[in-house]
C-alpha cells in the first residue's frame, strides 16, 4: 500500500512539474498559432449619459430640390451599459411623418446604430458616431436618399436644436472626410506598397500568353 501511494505522489509531482515547465517552454520558444482572432475586450464604460432626447440632423437629396438638404428629426435614446435602443420621429420629413426603431451598440467609444422604419420594414439606415463625450455628435449615415439611390452623408446628433448655419459650421470644423464617387482613385495599396495605375501594367495570364 505504501508503494502505491509513493507511485501516485510521484505521478502527480511529475505531472505538475512537466505541466508548468512545458507551459514556460511553449511561451518562451514556440509561437501560438490562432486560426480565429481572439475575442475583443468587453466594453466596460458606462454610456447611460447618452440616454434622453436628441435632435437628429442629416444631409440627403430629395426630389423637391436638386441639391443636398438638411432633414430634422427627434430621437429618444435609452442606453444601458453599451446597448442602445430608441425611437426616431421624423416630423419634418417631406414624405410626411416617419418613425424608426433604433437598435445599436457602443464599442471602443464608437456608437453604431441602425434605424428601421416602422412603416416599411425594408427601409433602414445605419449611423456611426465618434467622440461620444460631447453634447453634439458628428457622424456618417448610410442608406437611400429620396431618389432611392445609395448615399453616405454627414449626420449630427445634438442636445439643442440647431440652425442651418450652425450645422454647416459644425461640419466645417469636423474631421469627417467623405470621398465622392466622382473622385476616382488611380492608386491601390498592394502587398505593402502604394502602386499607381500608370506604373502597374497588367501582366498577361497564362492563357493569354498561349493565345499569343
Amino acid at each position: 500500500m505504501t508503494d502505491l501511494w509513493i507511485q501516485i505522489a510521484a505521478g502527480l509531482t511529475v505531472a505538475l512539474v512537466s505541466g508548468a515547465v512545458g507551459y514556460i517552454i511553449r511561451q518562451r520558444f514556440f509561437q501560438e498559432i490562432r486560426i480565429l482572432p481572439g475575442s475583443y475586450a468587453p466594453e466596460k464604460a458606462d454610456y447611460s449619459y447618452l440616454s434622453g432626447t436628441w435632435h437628429l440632423y442629416y444631409l440627403t437629396r430629395m426630389p423637391i430640390d436638386p441639391g443636398p438638404i438638411w432633414i430634422h428629426g427627434i430621437q429618444e435614446l435609452k442606453v444601458k451599459k453599451n446597448k442602445v435602443e430608441g425611437i426616431t420621429r421624423m416630423a419634418d420629413h417631406p414624405s410626411n411623418e416617419l418613425r424608426y426603431q433604433v437598435h445599436g451598440e457602443i464599442r471602443q467609444g464608437r456608437m453604431i446604430n441602425t434605424d428601421y422604419s416602422l412603416q416599411d420594414e425594408t427601409e433602414f439606415a445605419s449611423l456611426i458616431y465618434t467622440n461620444l463625450l460631447k453634447s453634439c455628435l458628428i457622424g456618417i449615415w448610410t442608406g437611400f436618399d429620396g431618389f432611392n439611390h445609395s448615399i453616405a452623408a454627414p449626420a449630427i446628433l445634438s442636445r439643442a436644436e440647431k440652425s442651418i448655419e450652425e450645422l454647416n459650421e459644425l461640419l466645417g470644423n469636423s474631421t469627417i472626410t467623405l470621398v465622392p464617387a466622382s473622385q476616382l482613385s488611380m492608386k491601390m495599396y498592394i502587398q505593402g506598397k502604394l502602386v499607381s495605375a500608370e506604373k502597374r501594367a497588367r501582366k498577361p495570364s497564362r492563357q493569354e500568353k498561349v493565345n499569343q
